[in-house]
């Protein structure tokens, strides 16, 4: 099913929060799979009576490099974002509070510096949603292999596959030969991973004089896809389910973590994983154990009785918000002097030997 998608229905102008913290962890956990599943490879090779070359010894250890800077670039994102997060609804509690109190102009100032805060927390969430699209979720690589079908499929039957991802939708036309043998127009493709849309896969099999019999559309979960291992499909179709569609699906889950500028952070990027796609390393089976879920970061904010209190807790609270009124100076063209002491004069050059030869004489 596709229940957790937003499809057509998503606003690219506010954040959302519940995907993209699911999303967070289905990444952290096919990273922490890919991680434990490579690094077993790396030791079952080791321990093996013939060894391993030492070339792919040194790609598979790069490999695991790649994925730990990955998985910890993930981190940060998620608790940059979960921090963003009790911000925002910090701010919107706090708003709440001031509204219902009766403090008169504070009151109005209270209320710009908690809208500026708002305003901004969602800023930065879009942009973390952003990168985590962008460099974050890799993509999946698609192979047909065959459709199945008891009695079903005879030869000189012909299926139209097609599958739809975001803003990508990519078609392929099978036929089934006299010995039963499948031709495909092309079996393999691949769509960069978008956190807002499902994988729909939609079957139509061809008949003569133009005529199509429509077999059904399924929908595939993107975060159930992330895994370390390649997963063998059987998509079924039609009203028993008499038809399946055998389907490999491999994540990457590198493509995209190319160096580029980063808008939330300077830290340093991981590697590109232009030299893992090209070791051939085949995925093998997943193993458990690597890294454990963390929770979704409970929301903060403040009650709204305690609003009635004392001028002083108000004022203690504005003082959290301070750097807005510094913000709302500069928009209006109010700077703030800073006292910057003058640097000091650099010292004379050393005399040339020249000029020490003249003092002398």
């Amino acid at each position: 099913s596709g229940g957790g998608t937003l499809g057509r229905s998503h606003n690219k102008l506010i954040p959302h929060p519940e995907r993209t913290c699911e999303l967070f962890e289905a990444v952290l956990d096919g990273l922490a799979d890919c991680i434990d599943v490579t690094s077993e490879d790396i030791r079952s090779a080791e321990m093996s009576s013939r060894g391993t070359s030492p070339q792919i010894a040194f790609v598979a250890s790069q490999y695991v490099q790649r994925l730990e800077a990955q998985y910890g670039k993930v981190v940060r994102l998620r608790d940059r974002y979960h921090l963003q997060l009790q911000l925002r609804d910090g701010a919107s509690e706090m708003g709440r509070a001031f509204v219902t109190s009766s403090l008169g102009r504070t009151r109005e100032k209270a209320l710009k510096g908690v809208r500026n805060t708002y305003r901004e927390c969602e800023m930065t969430m879009k942009l973390i949603e952003s990168q985590l699209e962008r460099e974050c979720l890799g993509s999946l690589h698609l192979q047909i292999n065959a459709m199945q079908g008891f009695a079903r499929v005879c030869p000189g039957d012909q299926f139209l596959i097609s599958f739809r991802h975001g803003e990508k939708k990519w078609k392929t036309r099978g036929k089934v030969g006299k010995s039963g043998a499948q031709t495909w127009d092309n079996r393999e493709t691949q769509f960069l991973l978008s956190p807002w849309y499902d994988l729909r896969i939609k079957a139509v099999e061809l008949k003569g004089l133009g005529r199509s019999v429509q077999l059904g559309e399924r929908v595939c979960e993107v975060p159930k896809l992330m895994r370390a291992q390649a997963q063998m499909m059987n998509v079924k179709f039609g009203t028993s389910g008499s038809l399946q569609l055998e389907l490999v699906v491999v994540w990457n889950p590198l493509h995209g973590a190319e160096e580029s500028s980063d808008t939330i952070s300077k830290r340093s990027r991981p590697v590109s994983a232009y030299l893992i796609n090209q070791s051939g390393l085949p995925p093998t089976p997943p193993s458990s154990g690597y890294a454990s879920k963390s929770p979704v970061a409970s929301r903060a904010g403040t009650d709204a009785s305690s609003a009635g209190g004392s001028l002083r807790g108000v004022e203690d609270a504005l003082e959290a918000f301070s750097f807005l009124d510094e913000q709302d100076d500069l928009d209006s063209g109010v700077g703030h002097s800073r006292n910057v002491s003058p640097m000091p004069p650099p010292p004379p050059p050393p005399p040339s030997a020249l000029a020490m030869q003249q003092l002398q004489q």
